[in-house]
C-alpha cells in the first residue's frame, strides 16, 4: 500500500457551500494560483491538496467540493460522499462562510460539523470582507446564527490572512514550526499569476490529492514514506494524459494505490489536475492525472469555461513534466485524436511511453495480438514506432510495474550527453554510408548543444540540401547508437558561418 508523502503533516480541511472563495483562498495561502477558480460554481470534484511551508507554519491545506447540491447527479453525489468521509479524517475543519449572512446550507452543513467537534476542531472564517468596517458591519448576523468568534477574511484582496493562519496555529499547535521567524505577511506577497513559468524542471510544487484509503495490491518496490522535500530536483514528474474516460484516474490510483482521484464512466470527470508523490524502488515519483483532453473545435464550442481551465492545466502538467504516459483505451483503439495528443506531447519535447490500458478487456487474445495491434497503431501512425508501448490494465495492475521501470528509464537516457569527439568520429562513418544523394554534401562537424531533450548541430557546406529523409537517417543512428528510443531528439542544420535553421 502506497502513502502519500505528506500523510504525517497536519491536514486542515476547507469546507463549505460552492463558490464561497474556497479554492481562492488556498490559492491565496498557498502563495501561487494552484486550485482553477471561476465563478461557475461546482468546480471542484476531487479534493485537493497543498502542502503550506511558509511563515514558520508547516501543514496540508486541503479544497473540498462544494457540498450544497440539492439533487447531485450520479458523479457529484459520489464526490459528495467521499469529501463527507474526507472530512472525518482531518486535523481541523475550516468552515468558510460568505458575507453578509449565512445561506440555508451553511444551517444544515453546520449541524454536520457541530457533530464532529468531539474528535476534529472547527475553525470558522467569513470570506468577502474587506475591512474592519465591513467586519463590524457583518459578524452580528454569524454570532446571531450560532457561528462561534469567526475569522473575518479577505481571500481575493488578502485581507486578514495573517490572522486566520494565526487561529490555525492556535487551534492547531503542530502546524507551527519549532524555532522559526513568524515575520512572512501572507498580505504582503503579490498575486500568484498561473501564466508565470517556473524554472523548467525546478517548479517547486507541493500539490497533492486525496481520498479514503482503499484495499488496493500495492506496486512491488513501494515503500512507506516520511515527509521529503518536494523538489523536483529529488523526484519524477510523469504527467498522465489521454482522450476521456481513457483511465487515467484509475491508474493513478493505482500507482498511489490508494484512491485518490474521482473514476467514472462519465467522461470528463476530472476538471483539474490530480496528483500525488509515491515511492518505487527508492525513488520519489510525482504522478499527474491530467483532464481528458477535447478537441479543440468542441472546446471552442463548449460554453463551460471548466474545458479551457481543463486544457490549460493539462498542457501545463505536460510542460512541466519529466515524462509522459500517453492512456490509449484498448477496448476503442487508437484514433486521429490521440495522434494530436502525441503531438502535443512532442511539442514541449517530453519522452513518451504508450498505456494501452484495458487490456484485460480485450477478448480471445493469443500470441499475436500485442503485435497486431502494434503494428496497426504504427502503421496508422509511424512517428510512433519510436515510441515505448505497454499493454496495462488499471484495473487490475497487468504490467502497471513496467510502465514505471520504463518511465524512470526514459527519465535517464533524456540526460544523455554524447563527446563531440565520438560524435564527429560516428557521424563521418554515417556519412559514407549515407544515401547517394547526399554525396555533394559535407558535414564539418556535430556538436550536441543541449538535453532534456537532446539537440544536436549540424554544420554543413549546402543547408538547403540537408533535407527530410537526411536528417531522419541521421536521427536514426544517433536513437539506435546511442540507446536514445523513445526520446524526442531535435535536430539543426547550419551552412558553415549562417544562422541556424
Amino acid at each position: 500500500m502506497g502513502r502519500d508523502t505528506t500523510s504525517r503533516l497536519p491536514r486542515v480541511a476547507l469546507v463549505g457551500r460552492r463558490n464561497v472563495g474556497k479554492s481562492t483562498l488556498l490559492n491565496a495561502l498557498y502563495g501561487r494560483r494552484r486550485a482553477i477558480t471561476d465563478a461557475y460554481a461546482g468546480l471542484t470534484r476531487d479534493v485537493l491538496e497543498v502542502e503550506i511551508d511558509r511563515g514558520g507554519y508547516h501543514f496540508v491545506l486541503c479544497d473540498t467540493p462544494g457540498l450544497d447540491v440539492e439533487d447531485p447527479d450520479q458523479l457529484e453525489g459520489e464526490a459528495i460522499v467521499r469529501a463527507r468521509r474526507f472530512i472525518e479524517t482531518v486535523d481541523l475543519i475550516l468552515f468558510l462562510f460568505e458575507a453578509p449572512a449565512p445561506a440555508p446550507f451553511d444551517h444544515e452543513f453546520l449541524d454536520f460539523v457541530r457533530k464532529t467537534k468531539d474528535h476534529t476542531p472547527v475553525l470558522y472564517a467569513i470570506n468577502k470582507i474587506d475591512g474592519l468596517e465591513k467586519a463590524a458591519d457583518v459578524l452580528p448576523e454569524f454570532y446571531a446564527a450560532g457561528v462561534p468568534d469567526p475569522v473575518p477574511v479577505s481571500a481575493k484582496g488578502r485581507w486578514n490572512l495573517n490572522q486566520l493562519v494565526a487561529r490555525i496555529a492556535k487551534e492547531l499547535p503542530a502546524v507551527r514550526r519549532k524555532n522559526q521567524d513568524q515575520s512572512e505577511d501572507y498580505e504582503s506577497d503579490s498575486d500568484a499569476a498561473e501564466s508565470g513559468p517556473a524554472k523548467r524542471h525546478g517548479r517547486r510544487e507541493r500539490i497533492d490529492k486525496s481520498g479514503r484509503e482503499v484495499d488496493a495490491p500495492a506496486l512491488h518496490g513501494l515503500e512507506d514514506s516520511t515527509v521529503i522535500s518536494d523538489n523536483s530536483e529529488t523526484e519524477t514528474r510523469i504527467a498522465i494524459v489521454g482522450r476521456p474516460n481513457a483511465g487515467k484516474s484509475s491508474l493513478l490510483n493505482r500507482f498511489a494505490g490508494r484512491e485518490v482521484a474521482l473514476v467514472s464512466d462519465i467522461p470528463g470527470t476530472t476538471r483539474d489536475t490530480v496528483d500525488t508523490v509515491f515511492r518505487f524502488e527508492g525513488r520519489a515519483i510525482r504522478i499527474i492525472d491530467t483532464a481528458g483532453m477535447r478537441r479543440q473545435a468542441r472546446l471552442l464550442a463548449s460554453p463551460d469555461r471548466v474545458d479551457y481551465y481543463s486544457v490549460t492545466r493539462t498542457r501545463r502538467a505536460i510542460r512541466d513534466c519529466r515524462v509522459v504516459i500517453h492512456v490509449i483505451d484498448a477496448t476503442q483503439g487508437i484514433t486521429d485524436f490521440d495522434k494530436k495528443i502525441s503531438a502535443l506531447v512532442k511539442e514541449y519535447g517530453r519522452p513518451v511511453v504508450v498505456a494501452v490500458n484495458k487490456w484485460d478487456a480485450i477478448e480471445n487474445k493469443n500470441d499475436h495480438t500485442m503485435r497486431e495491434f502494434t503494428d496497426r497503431m504504427e502503421f496508422l501512425f509511424p512517428h510512433l514506432r519510436n515510441i515505448p508501448v505497454v499493454f496495462c490494465s488499471a484495473l487490475v495492475g497487468q504490467r502497471v510495474n513496467k510502465l514505471v521501470e520504463i518511465c524512470l528509464e526514459l527519465d535517464r537516457r533524456m540526460r544523455t550527453r554524447v563527446p563531440t569527439g565520438a560524435l564527429n568520429s560516428q557521424v563521418e562513418k554515417w556519412m559514407n554510408r549515407a544515401p547517394g544523394s547526399a554525396r555533394n554534401l559535407k558535414i564539418f562537424y556535430v556538436s550536441q548543444v543541449d538535453a532534456e531533450p537532446p539537440v544536436f548541430i549540424f554544420f554543413v557546406n549546402r543547408k538547403k540540401e540537408f533535407r527530410g529523409a537526411l536528417i531522419t537517417y541521421f536521427e536514426n543512428h544517433l536513437r539506435k547508437s546511442y540507446n536514445l528510443e523513445g526520446i524526442p531528439l531535435r535536430i539543426f542544420v547550419r551552412e558553415k558561418g549562417a544562422e541556424a535553421s
